[in-house]
């Protein structure tokens, strides 16, 4: 009787000593959102290193075709009449003219901001400071949006070192983007087809949206010769309206029309 008198009372004891009911029955729910947390961030991470290794193979292919335009120019020639193949030649070349000066330009603002960023974050202190400026270099690539992304690591960090970094990371920030944007930027596109701020946003959601990531990286450029070819065949040719555009359109089509044509002169015509 002794002994069944007291093992309640160790039972109660052992309640008392173990877990809470309560606790208990939240950690199903706990884990479950760890999962969700753990999954979104593996998610989130794989889609930052599928943009990363597009916007990788879009640079090489870009400075590939840059670099031997000739063998495709020719193919493409050859699927028009005669007659077509000088003019189609002339909007070739001011379509390749205008993204090997896009090319430049991005390239140059990628060395130029990453350089920049990386010293200034290691002279503030910021961890990693030269792994988050190569980061922020690639993210330059993608225009508009690309420089906000490459902030927001150094900023993450930054603020696990105070505020008063992050505010630093942030002056920083705009002190490169502004240089970047009112100084580096004009001087290349002088040469390259303008696109509003607007259509440049839009048509990277677009893209985005219905290519993936690489539609963030092939936006600018296609909209950039999509322009170049309606002022040529649409408004030149089938309008007859040979107005005036922007300087850097006008530099491209000029560029274009005095590039020598291997093919028409083989053809003998135009």
């Amino acid at each position: 009787m002794e002994q069944r008198a007291r093992q309640p009372a160790g039972d109660r004891a052992g309640d008392g000593d173990g877990q809470d009911p309560e606790e208990e029955a939240q950690k199903p729910a706990l884990k479950d959102a760890q999962e969700v947390v753990v999954d979104q961030a593996a998610g989130a991470a794989w889609r930052v290193v599928d943009g990363l290794i597009a916007l990788v193979l879009v640079i090489f292919a870009g400075l590939y075709l840059a670099a031997h335009p000739q063998p495709y120019i020719r193919g493409v020639l050859r699927m028009f009449p005669l007659a077509r193949r000088h003019r189609i030649g002339e909007v070739m070349y001011a379509c390749g003219y205008t993204l090997r000066w896009w090319l430049f330009g991005q390239l140059l603002a990628m060395a130029v901001v990453g350089v920049l960023m990386g010293v200034g974050l290691a002279i503030i202190g910021v961890p990693l400071a030269f792994a988050l400026g190569v980061l922020a270099g690639l993210f330059e690539f993608i225009p508009t949006l690309g420089p906000m992304l490459g902030l927001l690591p150094a900023l993450l960090l930054a603020l696990t070192q105070g505020s008063n970094t992050a505010f630093w990371v942030l002056g920083l920030y705009s002190v490169v983007q502004t240089f970047e944007a009112y100084l580096l930027t004009p001087l290349v596109q002088q040469r390259v087809v303008h696109l509003p701020p607007v259509v440049t946003i839009i048509t990277q959601v677009f893209f985005a949206w219905t290519v993936g990531p690489i539609g963030l990286l092939i936006a600018v450029p296609l909209v950039a010769v999509i322009m170049v070819i309606v002022q040529m065949l649409y408004v030149e040719d089938f309008l007859g309206d040979d107005m005036k555009v922007d300087a850097a359109d006008q530099g491209a089509i000029e560029h274009a029309k005095a590039a020598p044509m291997e093919d028409d002169e083989e053809g003998g015509g135009t």
